[in-house]
């Protein structure tokens, strides 16, 4: 091919990526002549590169009034490093980890990183494949996520029906999504949103959403919100509507490691005499919270709420009682 030839080819590859970017910002479609304006070429031009987009790069449309609407987003063709895809590979399986189930969303993500991997990590990547089909798919989970995350991306609000830790039914609530976050310690997946009913930011856990319903109305996440602020590495320690101070005394084997590290924006910590360490947090009495504490083993001492106390306390002499003749 001489150099005109691959000149052309590459000015249509472009204007197919400024198309496809035109379609990802409006959800309700564009009409060719719309898009032809955007593009600067003729509605012809526009009519080819959208067929071009269906057939030769399989995107899904639907037609609504002469305008084209792009079922799925997706992101234009992107160059990574071996270093990088390895990068992707150790997220996407730590993930995969959290799930608890088959996501074909996930196996279509391994699938491209191993068309392009080499031969020791397309390996492993099979290796990771042929787990996760064991595993079951979760249709409602699935669902969930798939309208928690384009509500997240499009910042339109939505509807979950939520059970919450300790209450006997779930309730329907109108939240907007502002980051999704994975814990693989819990295993569990986060959602950072604000509450219609709360008035607040709060942390709700995928798998206790039973239903969604997405909506059409429009919100904006604040400027100053920072993922990063508001997690810390929080490891499960989620902050709903029940949220009290838990207070915990670290051994001085373990203060070193607890003082490290930012568990919570609001948390505080005393250096005591003894050189243990006592932690103030803002949590919700969750199964991960609990978990996360036993993991500390006889290295922490749970000095408040009461009732926290004593739960940790049942489940060390239950674990007890089950090796005690040991």
């Amino acid at each position: 091919m001489d150099n005109n030839g691959r000149h052309i080819r590459s000015d249509r590859q472009a204007r197919l990526l400024v198309v496809m970017h035109h379609l990802n910002q409006h959800r309700n479609g564009l009409k060719p002549k719309t898009l032809s304006s955007k593009c600067n070429v003729s509605t012809r031009t526009t009519y080819r590169d959208l067929v071009a987009l269906e057939d030769d790069m399989g995107l899904r449309f639907a037609h609504e009034n002469g305008r084209w609407i792009l079922l799925e987003k997706c992101l234009p063709p992107l160059y990574f490093t071996l270093s990088e895809v390895l990068n992707i590979f150790l997220g996407v399986r730590q993930i995969a980890g959290s799930t608890c189930g088959c996501d074909p969303r996930i196996t279509s993500v391994f699938n491209k990183l191993n068309s392009v991997a080499a031969a020791p990590l397309r390996e492993q990547i099979n290796k990771t494949l042929d787990w996760i089909h064991q595993q079951k798919v979760d249709e409602r989970r699935r669902k969930v996520l798939a309208d928690i995350a384009d509500a997240w991306i499009s910042q339109r609000k939505i509807r979950i029906l939520y059970g919450s830790s300790g209450r006997a039914k779930a309730r329907w609530r109108a939240i907007e999504p502002y980051f999704m976050q994975t814990v693989a310690a819990a295993p569990a997946t986060y959602i950072i949103a604000r509450c219609g009913q709360a008035k607040r930011v709060l942390m709700f856990k995928i798998e206790r959403i039973e239903d969604t319903s997405p909506t059409d109305e429009p919100y904006r996440i604040p400027k100053d919100f920072d993922a990063n602020q508001f997690l810390g590495v929080a490891n499960g320690i989620a902050v709903e509507d029940d949220a009290k101070t838990v207070r915990l005394k670290f051994a001085p084997s373990a203060a070193g490691l607890v003082s490290n590290v930012v568990w919570q924006p609001s948390q505080k910590t005393t250096v005591l005499e003894d050189g243990s360490l006592q932690l103030d947090i803002k949590a919700s009495d969750t199964p991960e919270l609990r978990s996360w504490i036993m993991s500390w083993e006889d290295r922490v001492e749970v000095l408040a709420p009461s009732e926290l106390r004593q739960e940790v306390a049942d489940s060390a002499r239950a674990m007890l009682c089950l090796y005690g003749d040991n």
